[in-house]
């Protein structure tokens, strides 16, 4: 059992946070079935579907991630035929822009394009929806860690939100194209043998016509879902120790004047660096430096972090190594658990399956939806 000092521990805050809000999004499954049928019948009736959001963690969580629709389209970025009237938007907000944002919503619904927005029913962007899923949160970022030396709260939770919501309405969706017997192509990691291939065979498929799932019923893969992600929370909330271990390895790190190395092999995480509520405490980010120059770098005080998926990263162990450096590791399918396991290594394991995906579709040749 936790004591009241770990329950008010700033990792415990966020996670009961997190594991609320999915508790409200479970409450709005009747929306969300709803909309994933209208959206089946216009997918099955040759619609696109489409993601657009204020922040890049929506888009890039919606587009080609492991577990995912295939034919999800960035429509700011990606290749596409013009837009019509049977095509469709998934759209996040955390409400940046909100006179922007709903000025480009209402141009896709002047079409005839099916608007759905993922947010607070608090922001003015959700009046431009033809559907709103309700993250339950306030406008904004909302962040909930109080810290007594800053005017306001750090560590975002709306962003996890959209995105949770998000992958529950591909649950629904997946399922209402099944009872319309379709069955829509899914990405699958490109780390997974064969994964790359696989996915390029499918690029310009929506629905496949090699495998049909039988139909299923609605809220059974949602359900899976929520139940997956209770599973990797109860996980975490047995790992505290090790989050406030490596919290001080980086508080020492910076309080010398040292610094903390992160990467992340992520979608949303890589797109957190200022946003509102970010601690900017991380301002250095080896996705955007060369690997041979960090390394380089690196220095016995400094401490590397490292959020991944479920493959080895050997580089950054070796050369963490080698610098006599701390490191923190947060990682799913932790396979390779038993590699990290030095004194100044703290291992976090996320409880995501080996390649990140979670969903067991009947009839499908791949695990769907990311946890």
């Amino acid at each position: 059992m936790d004591t009241p000092h770990q329950i008010n521990r700033p990792a415990a805050i966020y996670l009961r946070t997190i594991e609320r809000m999915l508790g409200d999004l479970d409450s709005r499954m009747d929306t969300m079935t709803a909309a994933a049928e209208l959206v089946a019948g216009r997918l099955t009736g040759g619609g696109q579907i489409y993601a657009v959001a204020d922040e890049e963690g929506f888009v890039s969580e919606a587009c080609g991630r492991a577990g995912g629709i295939r034919q999800m389209k960035n429509i700011q970025h990606d290749e596409h035929p013009p837009l019509t009237g049977n095509d469709v938007i998934l759209a996040g907000t955390l409400n940046h822009d909100p006179e922007g944002q709903a000025q480009e919503l209402n141009g896709y619904r002047d079409i005839g394009a099916l608007v759905i927005v993922f947010g607070s029913a608090q922001s003015s962007v959700s009046e431009t929806a033809d559907i709103l899923i309700d993250n339950g949160m306030p406008i904004g970022t909302n962040p909930v860690i109080e810290v007594t030396c800053r005017e306001e709260p750090v560590c975002p939770t709306a962003g996890v939100a959209n995105i949770s919501a998000l992958w529950l309405f591909a649950c629904e969706l997946v399922a209402a194209c099944t009872r319309l017997e379709k069955t829509l192509a899914m990405y699958e990691s490109g780390g997974m043998p064969g994964g790359g291939a696989r996915n390029n065979a499918y690029q310009d498929v929506m629905f496949h016509d090699d495998l049909m799932a039988p139909s299923v019923a609605p809220g059974v893969l949602a359900n899976q879902f929520l139940s997956e992600m209770t599973r990797c929370f109860t996980g975490l909330s047995t790992q505290y120790p090790r989050f406030f271990q490596g919290g001080m390895l980086m508080a020492r790190s910076l309080e010398s004047g040292h610094r903390v190395w992160i990467s992340g092999n992520a979608h949303h995480f890589s797109a957190q660096n200022g946003m509102p509520g970010d601690p900017g405490l991380f301002p250095l980010n080896l996705n955007d430096m060369d690997m041979a120059a960090a390394v380089d770098a690196f220095q016995s005080e400094d401490t590397f972090a490292y959020m991944g998926y479920f493959s080895y990263p050997e580089p950054f162990v070796k050369a963490t190594r080698q610098a006599g450096m701390s490191s923190v590791w947060l990682q799913g399918g932790c396979e390779y658990r038993y590699f990290i396991n030095r004194p100044q290594e703290i291992l976090i394991d996320c409880g995501w399956k080996h390649g990140d995906a979670c969903i067991d579709l009947p009839g499908y040749d791949i695990l769907i939806i990311p946890p």
